[in-house]
């Protein structure tokens, strides 16, 4: 049938003959050839979509699983994609724009939206866009997350946008899971209650990969990538059966995470396990999974239209160190803007702010709200990079003076202590979740105090 429809995009004239051959309930259904009038007035597209909104521009291309097209609203422009499943019709050369002007305005480059130099009117939409940035779970925790949400939302916009440009260290891997939790829950409150929030990605892996599938409207950049978790295989507490266990209760917290957003489970599974096989292929436009410890056969490759997208890593199909830090290995699922936009997991791909907010269908003006959101992470950011890097040279400065024999000595190590435990209070949801380091500062603490003192008991 996609086969078909395609055939007769390419060969639409505008004849009767032609769009009567169309199969009933395709999108194309009642497609006229884009075309100019006798008056010079162009002509234009208008792509309905499942959830009723009404697009109007040129449709670039048609694949048998997104359109691709330039949307226009008033002077301003953008090109995005959308999935086939979501399209209702494809409606060629049906908007009048009006006689062309050919003097009136030299053309911009491919890409580059047209404005024009006015003020937003006083309805034009409100919108917060802030960006993390760094290590997740250490310059992205939830105080600040919290605090920059909840400045957000005073601001009273139309749609939050989180950008994320986060990582995190590798050997966290998919316990990462456990420093998005209560992030993820903060962002299913916020949704809960009716604010839409908005991820666009730039980069977010490994723990990092997980907290966008809270929310239902992710968007990527261009050179967006998310995934890299993969090392729940790995896990181990010594019995098999208990491990195994366990490992069904984590993965089953992280694709709790996706259905809640409305993704397919199995691109978490296949995200947080080597030892699985990922395929998909497309019907109607919609991906259809195939995720085993087994690889898909040759039939299923050659002839069933499956395209595998990660393998499990053992022996000829484990990555190189290259394709891992490029970010281009399949031992697990990692994601690019076009695999992205494919399986359903991102809703469009845009380098610019002003682009996004025209593809979130908020129109062709917006106000950017600048309230303390940024500067809120940025700040965290800066503050627990400086106190992680005092409490290191703390750390040396009492490894390297380890003589507690006098009075100067033993204030030395209670100031020393007293300013590293201050920092571990200060930080506690990143350097001391559980405490545990700061009960043993106390102890320390007051074993010197009673040493201080018993010396001074011995001094009268």
């Amino acid at each position: 049938m996609r086969t078909i429809s395609r055939f007769m995009l390419a060969c639409v004239a505008g004849t009767a003959m032609v769009c009567a051959w169309m199969p009933a309930g395709s999108p194309l259904t009642g497609v006229a050839q884009a075309a100019a009038s006798q008056d010079g007035a162009e002509k234009r597209d208008r792509v309905t979509l499942s959830n009723g909104r009404v697009v109007e521009g040129v449709v670039l291309e048609e694949t048998a699983t997104h359109v691709r097209m330039r949307v226009y609203v008033g002077t301003l422009s953008t090109e995005t994609s959308y999935p086939l499943s979501d399209v209702l019709t494809i409606e060629r050369g049906v908007v009048a724009v009006g006689a062309r002007d050919d003097k009136a305005s030299a053309p911009t480059r491919r890409g580059e939206p047209q404005r024009q130099a006015v003020a937003p009117s006083d309805d034009a939409a409100r919108v917060v866009m802030f960006e993390l940035k760094g290590i997740f779970g250490t310059d992205v925790s939830q105080t600040p997350l919290q605090r920059a949400l909840d400045d957000a939302v005073s601001q009273n916009p139309d749609v939050i946008i989180i950008k994320m440009d986060t990582t995190q260290d590798e050997r966290a891997g998919f316990q990462g899971i456990f420093r998005a939790e209560d992030m993820t829950g903060m962002v299913e409150d916020y949704l809960r209650e009716g604010h839409r929030i908005v991820f666009w990605i730039k980069e977010a892996t490994v723990g990092a990969a997980f907290l966008p599938f809270v929310s239902p409207e992710i968007y990527f950049t261009s050179d967006g990538r998310m995934g890299g978790i993969g090392t729940l295989q790995d896990f181990s507490v010594g019995d098999s059966m208990v491990t195994e266990k366990l490992i069904s209760a984590f993965s089953g917290h992280a694709e709790g995470v996706a259905l809640t957003g409305g993704y397919a489970p199995e691109i978490i599974r296949a995200m947080g396990r080597m030892d699985y096989w990922l395929a998909v292929r497309f019907r109607g436009g919609r991906p259809e999974f195939y995720i085993n410890t087994q690889k898909p056969s040759d039939e299923m490759i050659n002839n069933e239209g499956w395209t595998i997208l990660s393998d499990n890593g053992q022996g000829a199909y484990k990555d190189t160190l290259e394709d891992i830090v490029r970010g281009r290995g399949n031992d697990v699922l990692n994601l690019d803007a076009d695999w992205a936009l494919r399986l359903r997991v991102s809703q469009g791909t845009y380098d610019r702010l002003e682009d996004l907010v025209f593809g979130l269908g908020l129109g062709s003006e917006h106000v950017k709200v600048e309230g303390r959101s940024q500067r809120i992470v940025d700040d965290w950011r800066t503050r627990i990079r400086a106190g992680i890097d005092r409490a290191q040279r703390i750390s040396r400065e009492m490894q390297e003076n380890q003589r507690l024999t006098t009075r100067d000595e033993i204030q030395t190590r209670l100031r020393n202590l007293r300013e590293l435990r201050s920092i571990l209070s200060q930080f506690a949801e990143v350097l001391d979740a559980g405490g545990q380091q700061r009960s043993q500062i106390d102890m320390q603490i007051e074993d010197l105090r009673q040493a201080l003192a018993n010396a001074d008991r011995q001094r009268r």
